[in-house]
């Protein structure tokens, strides 16, 4: 028997569901292997992600371990800096105790030269006491400047001047060692040191140009710092008196050119300070007419030029003006007849007029001390210089004279200050004149006659033994 087979018939709705269902079933196939891939991807993305943070990680710690040294290098760098500072620190403070025993050496002579005046005085009032009772003898006249001039022959340093400048020149000195012998007396008057300082630079530059006028400076030495500090100090002065006139009428280019501190000076080199001086001097001579009524006198824009001259002189600088015998004559008579009439009659005289009253041995001393003697009317100097055949100058030197002929010493110096000696206060006569140093052979000059009011110079030069 055939069985005959028809096809099962399904409704549509359930057709139209299994469709539906492949359908899903497909999309999802495809979102599975979508999601799948990028699962993937982004772990292969994580797993590079990984290997770069492993590598900078490395990075990190290899720059750790190089800036680990650089630390402690830097560490050290701050203790050694430190220690420097520490080491500056002393140096600083040793110089410092240097400069006070160099200022307490220097203050020595004059104490000295103060025990002379108070030794003096007292002798002058014996004199007057003994004329008092009736005795023969006289009494002194004030010898303040003679006095010292006993204990210290090298306070008279003169060229060939006439006795009269001569004469000045011993008082000015005297009155300056005076006064700084007797500081404490003036203290309560705040302008009195600095014009006691400004005649010592004065007197620095006519010992200075007396040297030159010696007409020769082989085995003669300047003295370059005292120069430099002379130099600085006029060159600082007429610089803040052009920097004031500047200021005064808005001119800016020449406060520019003289705009300078008191510290600058002493810091500029060797070589160019003598040039810097150079360039205030001129600017202030150009200004001289409006500069000077700002605190600065034409005298002190020459005594800058001439101390400027002397420092190169000093330090043998090629552009060193030539200062010549008769000028350097001609600068001291300039430089003597400031201090006298603007130094000292006008300012100092002047101060020292306000201690009468309250201070009258100070006053009377100090006029004592202004007094010129005529010390050359009568005696003679013989001066000079003495120095080694290598052209050193020679300090130490023994300087003897002696009556000729006899074993009679009449007076006994020692070169001192580059090889200077001065034999001063000696009676017109003839003489014979020694020079001895040790490992040196001794020089010797016979029968030399002196006159009165006369000066005579030697430069001599000793070989060794």
């Amino acid at each position: 028997m055939q069985v005959s087979h028809t096809s099962k018939q399904y409704p549509a709705s359930m057709k139209c569901r299994y469709t539906s269902y492949s359908t899903m079933t497909s999309m999802l196939k495809t979102i599975n292997s979508k999601i799948f891939s990028k699962t993937h991807s982004l772990e292969t993305k994580f797993i590079s992600l990984e290997t770069k943070t492993t590598a900078l990680e490395a990075k990190t710690t290899a720059m750790e371990t190089k800036i680990t040294p650089l630390e402690t290098k830097f560490i050290l760098l701050e203790a050694k800096t430190t220690a420097l500072e520490t080491k500056t620190t002393a140096l600083e403070t040793g110089t410092t105790a240097l400069e006070s025993k160099i200022v307490s050496m220097e203050t020595k002579p004059s104490t000295m030269e103060a025990k002379t005046v108070a030794l003096e005085s007292k002798t002058t009032a014996l004199g007057r006491k003994i004329t008092a009772h009736g005795n023969k003898f006289v009494a002194p006249l004030p010898m303040l400047q003679y006095s010292l001039l006993q204990f210290n022959f090298s306070l008279l340093k003169t060229n060939n001047m006439d006795n009269h400048d001569t004469n000045r020149v011993n008082m000015i000195r005297t009155t300056h060692d005076f006064c700084v012998a007797n500081g404490a007396a003036t203290a309560a008057i705040p302008a009195y040191a600095p014009i006691v300082t400004a005649i010592k630079g004065k007197l620095l530059l006519i010992d200075s140009l007396d040297i030159i006028a010696l007409g020769t400076t082989t085995g003669v030495t300047l003295d370059t710092n005292a120069l430099r500090i002379a130099m600085s100090g006029l060159a600082f002065k007429c610089a803040t008196a052009a920097f004031a006139y500047a200021n005064s009428v808005d001119n800016n280019t020449l406060a520019a050119q003289v705009k300078f501190t008191r510290s600058q000076f002493d810091s500029f080199k060797k070589e160019e300070v003598d040039d810097i001086c150079q360039g205030i001097h001129d600017v202030v001579n150009a200004n001289a007419a409006v500069v000077t009524p700002y605190g600065i006198t034409p005298v002190d824009i020459t005594d800058l030029q001439t101390a400027t001259d002397l420092y190169r002189a000093s330090i043998q600088a090629p552009r060193q003006a030539r200062i010549t015998i008769s000028n350097s004559k001609d600068q001291i008579k300039g430089i003597i007849s400031d201090v006298s009439q603007n130094l000292l009659k006008n300012q100092l005289d002047r101060m020292t007029d306000t201690l009468k009253s309250s201070n009258q041995p100070y006053y009377d001393q100090y006029y004592q001390a202004r007094e010129i003697l005529d010390l050359g009317s009568t005696t003679g100097k013989i001066r000079g210089t003495v120095s080694a055949n290598a052209g050193n100058a020679l300090d130490g030197v023994i300087f003897s004279v002696f009556k000729t002929g006899t074993p009679d010493l009449v007076a006994k110096v020692f070169s001192s200050g580059g090889g200077k000696f001065n034999a001063s206060n000696l009676s017109s006569d003839d003489y014979d004149l020694v020079w001895e140093f040790a490992t040196f052979q001794t020089v010797r000059e016979n029968n030399v006659h002196l006159a009165a009011g006369k000066e005579l110079k030697r430069v001599i030069t000793m070989l060794p033994v």
